[in-house]
């Protein structure tokens, strides 16, 4: 089988399953992940074996309708995992494969990058797309094709970890029983841990590092985006004085291409009408982008948060048995994947140290962010994270 082939029934494949999956998405959200659907829903995707597949997220190539299908599956995990005992018998309905999936899925989707060289257009529209330049102010990321992939992406992560929070604040059948931690106990400097996941062949743990990363790279592309919303403010309240490249660069995209209008043929009632349209389209494209960025950052805080009031306030090693070793049958490997979710007084040591150097900054620099989408319970919860280490 060629290339061609291969890639055709792979399309094939995703126009069909794309359908099955929204349609699910749709009935469990009308169930609001509550009720005796729900557990319905939870039969149905126990025997869903494509599930995995889709989880596991080796495919051949990254395209627009793989990232799609992938945003539907994390979203419908995220939705049933606010069934109130989905993560009391999440073993019990087979789906810790599943969860065990989704938390690796967090390193690769949760730490912003550059997606240029691994997103594919797969269908002649989407190889238009990719020769498509956007407006900054439009997408931060060159072609139109990307911007659309940032958008699966963006949600993809914001539903990532949305479920690590509902399991990190999970209720356990009995309220005495340890804290569970999901992220392992490491925290090293933000760039040597990005030069570690792209230089590693298999998916690094989720741990502190991959949390204080994405707060990192999310705040600075939350502080592009406010950047880009500011000078958006600008153009809208000066429509009358834009400068001629200013006017060309909105027209480019205020008015669709195909359509026979031009815009100088316009008398000067319209084109402040289209201009001012279209900046205004653009201002709640920048709104939502800070309130999702802002989104990915709260639950990032609560998660960290949570982890490190664990490590760093219990003195005396934890031994509970964690399930994200289970799958593992070496008992060596066992023991040495455990220790990275248990506490002891040199991990504590360790880990203030170097919640001083890693996380301080990064904090620092999330709180000098101007207050566009403020947001008074982070700034609670930055007073709380200091109080773990200090």
């Amino acid at each position: 089988m060629n290339r061609a082939e291969n890639c055709y029934k792979v399309e094939r494949h995703n126009r069909l399953l794309i359908p099955i999956l929204e349609l699910v998405s749709v009935l469990l959200t009308r169930s609001e992940g509550q009720g005796i659907e729900s557990y319905g829903f939870l039969r149905w995707i126990k025997r869903q074996d494509v599930l995995v597949s889709i989880l596991t997220d080796e495919n051949a190539q990254t395209t627009l309708s793989s990232l799609y299908i992938l945003q539907l599956t994390v979203s419908l995990l995220y939705q049933l995992s606010n069934c109130s005992d989905y993560f009391v018998s999440m073993e019990e309905n087979g789906l810790d494969k599943h969860d065990s999936l989704l938390m690796s899925l967090i390193p690769k989707y949760c730490l912003p990058k550059d997606w240029s060289s691994i997103v594919v257009p797969s269908t002649p529209e989407e190889r238009t797309w990719d020769k498509r330049t956007v407006p900054e102010t439009v997408g931060s990321h060159g072609s139109l094709l990307l911007t659309k992939a940032d958008k699966y992406i963006t949600d993809i992560s914001k539903n990532l970890l949305a479920y690590a929070e509902a399991s990190t604040f999970r209720r356990l059948q009995n309220p005495k029983k340890e804290f569970k931690p999901i992220f392992a106990n490491t925290l090293v400097p933000i760039k040597e841990y990005i030069s570690a996941t792209k230089n590693r062949a298999s998916p690094l743990n989720a741990s502190l590092s991959t949390l204080v990363g994405c707060l990192s790279l999310t705040g600075k592309q939350l502080s592009k985006v406010i950047a880009d919303f500011s000078i958006l403010c600008a153009q809208k309240g000066n429509v009358a004085s834009l400068k001629y490249e200013e006017i060309l660069e909105i027209v480019n995209t205020a008015i669709p291409q195909g359509l026979d209008i031009k815009y100088d043929n316009l008398n000067p009632s319209q084109q402040t009408q289209v201009l001012t349209t279209e900046i205004n389209h653009r201002i709640k494209l920048k709104l939502k982008e800070i309130r999702d960025l802002t989104f990915i950052i709260e639950n990032a805080v609560f998660i960290l948060w949570r982890h490190l009031e664990f490590y760093l306030r219990n003195s005396v090693s934890t031994k509970a048995t964690i399930s994200p070793c289970d799958r593992y049958a070496n008992e060596t490997v066992v023991l040495l994947r455990q220790a990275l979710y248990q506490t002891s007084p040199s991990v504590i040591t360790q880990l203030k140290s170097a919640c001083h150097s890693v996380l301080e900054p990064v904090i620092q620099k999330l709180e000098n962010l101007p207050t566009i989408h403020s947001s008074d319970t982070l700034i609670e919860m930055y007073i709380r994270l200091r109080r773990c280490y200090n």
